[in-house]
């Protein structure tokens, strides 16, 4: 028995999950964004409350939403669908890792073409995601619903990667539809945002001089990527570092993802 169906047991010894009634599955994916960077002391504690019939599992281990030190859109998120839909279960399958970029998400993961140290010590992050996936769904009533993409900020810093990224990434959504059997499963994609003008540690060149391109390619993969959508992210509030959203940017983006789900998942 693997580790990932270990956690999904103890799921379903504290929830109704298991039963017959279907499950409405979402995975989430990305780097810090994504992962979550915002301090859950500054939640209301209200905010904090696990929303009913929702289940979170973040790299394959069980988590209760609302717990930790930091946390992700999965609070703002998993409110939001569930006061809209308070009859149907969710299954939260997250896997995000911070500094990572398309190429260590690549179906294709090669090690030679990795572009941080980030992206060495998370491994196979798509084939991880997936295998995490299909163990916690296995034997399950579920559908698969969509994805959550927050992620692009790494890549706005490597010449290799900037300027591919709409390439890197009509690829990684072409895998995701393929290998999960979902022709047509909708990708929500956060848009990204890393200051133009933040100095890299040298204090000379610019950190993120790709954002210009990566910033281009998600607009273009809104419009020739099908079921593709940009949730926008620009006036969402962020932490002295510039780069990760603070905790009401947090919420906020949760929000924005559920209200698109909303709209595209019946």
């Amino acid at each position: 028995m693997n580790k990932w169906t270990l956690g999904w047991l103890m799921v379903c010894a504290i929830s109704n999950l298991c039963g017959a009634e279907k499950t409405d599955v979402v995975l989430l994916a990305g780097q810090s964004n994504m992962a979550g960077n915002a301090p859950l002391a500054d939640v209301p504690a209200e905010v904090k409350q696990p929303p009913q019939r929702v289940v979170l599992l973040s790299s394959g281990k069980t988590q209760i939403i609302g717990s930790g030190s930091t946390f992700g859109p999965e609070i703002g998120f998993s409110k939001a669908i569930s006061a809209a839909r308070p009859k149907q279960n969710f299954l939260l399958v997250k896997h995000a890792k911070g500094g990572t970029s398309l190429a260590g998400w690549a179906p294709k993961w090669d090690k030679e073409k990795l572009a941080s140290k980030y992206d060495s010590s998370a491994g196979p992050l798509y084939q991880t995601l997936l295998d995490q996936y299909h163990a916690a769904i296995a034997g399950k009533n579920v559908r698969l619903t969509a994805i959550l993409w927050m992620q692009g900020e790494s890549d706005s810093r490597y010449p290799a990667l900037g300027p591919n990224y709409f390439d890197n990434l009509k690829t990684l959504i072409e895998a995701f539809r393929r290998d999960l059997k979902e022709p047509n499963l909708p990708f929500l994609m956060g848009r990204v945002n890393t200051p133009a003008d933040m100095l890299d540690d040298d204090k000379k060149s610019i950190k993120f001089r790709f954002i210009s391109n990566v910033r281009a390619a998600q607009e273009k993969a809104v419009k020739e990527i099908p079921n593709e959508f940009l949730i926008e992210t620009d006036d969402l509030p962020k932490q002295k570092d510039r780069i990760h959203y603070d905790a009401k940017g947090q919420l906020e983006l949760g929000k924005r993802f559920a209200e698109v789900w909303l709209k595209q998942v019946q």
